[in-house]
C-alpha cells in the first residue's frame, strides 16, 4: 500500500485503466490528494473523503481535493481530452498526450494567465512560460494555458 500526501496543481489524473483485483495489480493507493486548483480528475465516483468507508478503496481516498478551479471528467470524456493514438513525440524530451483543440476539451484555456506564470516552468533561455515540450505557454498571446504538460495550439 502507498500512503502519503500528495499535492497538486495544474495536473491531469485521468486514463488510469487498472482495476482493483484484476491484473496486472497495482498497489492500493490511501492517502491525501491536495489540490492546488486548476486540476483536471477521471471519475471523482472513485475518489471517496478520507477516513471514509468504501468497498474498494484502491483508486484514491483523498480529503481536501475539491477545489474550485478543479474539473472533473467521466472516462468517456477522455475521447474529447487525449488524441486516441496515446502518448507520442510531440516535441521535448519525453512523450506527451496531445491535447485536441477543436472538441471541447476542458483542459485547453483553463487556467488564468496569472496561474500560468510560475517560476519552475520559466525558460531563461527562451525568455518565456514554455511546457514540457518547450513550447509556449500559454500560446498566441491568449490569456489562458492548458491543464497539464501539453500546450495546444488552438
Amino acid at each position: 500500500m502507498v500512503d502519503g500526501s500528495v499535492t497538486l496543481s495544474k495536473s491531469i489524473v485521468a486514463g488510469n485503466t487498472l482495476v482493483a483485483q484484476e491484473p496486472p495489480f497495482h498497489r492500493p493507493i490511501m492517502g491525501t490528494l491536495l489540490s492546488q486548483g486548476f486540476n483536471l480528475i477521471q471519475n471523482m465516483m472513485n475518489i471517496i473523503p478520507q477516513h471514509t468507508s468504501a468497498p474498494d478503496t484502491s483508486n484514491i481516498a483523498v480529503s481536501r481535493f475539491m477545489s474550485v478551479h478543479d474539473t472533473t471528467v467521466s472516462a468517456s470524456d477522455l475521447t474529447k481530452i487525449f488524441d486516441p493514438q496515446g502518448p507520442q513525440n510531440n516535441g521535448g524530451q519525453t512523450k506527451t498526450y496531445k491535447l485536441l483543440p477543436g472538441t471541447g476539451d476542458p483542459a485547453i484555456d483553463a487556467i488564468p494567465l496569472a496561474a500560468c506564470h510560475i517560476a519552475v516552468i520559466f525558460d531563461v533561455a527562451s525568455h518565456r512560460f514554455i511546457d514540457q515540450r518547450g513550447a509556449a505557454r500559454p500560446d498566441d498571446n491568449e490569456q489562458f494555458c492548458d491543464i497539464g504538460a501539453y500546450e495546444s495550439s488552438g
